[in-house]
């Protein structure tokens, strides 16, 4: 691999003895790149065209739900279950809606363990509030804030929650 120095990395040493600006990597040298899926609305480099034939290059798939909740409870071991489970439920489902090309965004676990590490740091913050910042930015556009309030609220996030469109408990 040629860095933007003009210095270049490689793997053995067989083919570098008496060559200038050659770096010789361990043999148990690893590197984790991470890089979002490629396509809208990632719209970088194109990890995989550009370092692909440098790198063994894998796909990693968001978490199982279960994996995606014991993972959740580690960054929120204070956080209910019952809002763990919630979040699980609704970002699952957006992401499917993202994978579907009903919405462009495919909401990550990263967006989802942010929300949690925040519940865990202030917990007498509601989790309406601590969602809204992650959805703020897509209330610009109704028709997707339409599809994230209908998802979140399906999913019991009162998220954007008015009179209207709550369902209060009898007494």
């Amino acid at each position: 691999m040629v860095l933007s120095d003009g210095r270049r990395i490689v793997a053995n040493h067989a083919h570098v003895e008496g060559r200038e600006n050659v770096i010789v990597i361990h043999p148990d040298f690893r590197m984790i790149v991470l890089a979002n899926r490629p396509g809208f609305p990632f719209l970088g480099n194109d990890f995989f065209g550009t370092l692909g034939d440098i790198f063994s290059c894998h796909a990693v798939d968001n978490p199982k739900p279960q994996s995606e909740l014991a993972m959740l409870r580690q960054y929120g071991p204070d956080v209910p279950e019952p809002i763990l489970q919630k979040l699980v439920a609704a970002f699952g489902e957006l992401r499917s809606l993202a994978d579907q090309g009903i919405i462009n965004y495919p909401y990550s676990t990263r967006e989802v363990v942010n929300i949690v590490k925040h519940l865990q740091k202030f917990p007498t913050e509601g989790l309406a509030s601590v969602v809204r910042n992650v959805f703020d930015f897509d209330s610009y556009n109704n028709e997707m804030h339409e599809i994230l309030i209908s998802t979140l609220h399906k999913h019991g996030i009162p998220i954007g929650a008015k009179p209207t469109n709550v369902q209060l408990a009898k007494e």
